[in-house]
């Protein structure tokens, strides 16, 4: 899959009418690539995987074949899905979640830091210095008697 898309694009951009004339294994310094060309190279593959790739993609990568093994490292972990790293961690914060009872008074801090969490990834939500604003007393006090080992009420 890959292979084709690298010598297709590569093809394209030294304007050979035939990827087949593109070899995988022939630096792409050999083929005729300069920096303008690397760039180009990198905004098709781009385009195409939707990966944020480096200008010196070429010179990362020398050949078709070093490129096209490293896209297939890069995105075979995002195609695992819940098998992937983060999807593991995900699933795990899922089950620990769960976990947690009703009215456990870590549930607050919990989600106190997923809206932290949550705002640095996209940063919508609530800001996290504004998070306090949107706990309820209840949760404020239990979370303080909790963090600070006294009796609940007794401050």
């Amino acid at each position: 899959m890959f292979v084709d898309l690298v010598r297709g694009a590569a093809a394209s951009i030294l304007g050979r009418p035939d990827p087949g004339t593109i070899d995988p294994a022939e630096p792409f310094k050999d083929l005729g690539f300069d920096s303008l060309a690397a760039v180009e190279l990198r905004n098709r593959i781009s385009h195409v995987t939707g990966l944020r790739l480096p200008a010196t993609v070429t010179f990362d990568y020398p050949t078709p074949l070093a490129l096209v093994d490293h896209l297939q490292d890069t995105i075979r972990p995002a195609e695992a899905g819940p098998a992937s790293t983060l999807g593991a961690a995900l699933d795990r914060l899922e089950e620990d979640l769960s976990a947690i009872p009703a009215a456990a008074p870590e549930r607050a801090v919990v989600r106190a830091r997923l809206h932290d969490l949550l705002w640095k990834l996209d940063g919508r939500g609530r800001e996290p210095e504004k998070e306090s604003e949107y706990a309820t007393d209840e949760e404020l006090f239990a979370v303080l008697d909790n963090e600070l080992g006294s009796a609940p009420g007794h401050w």
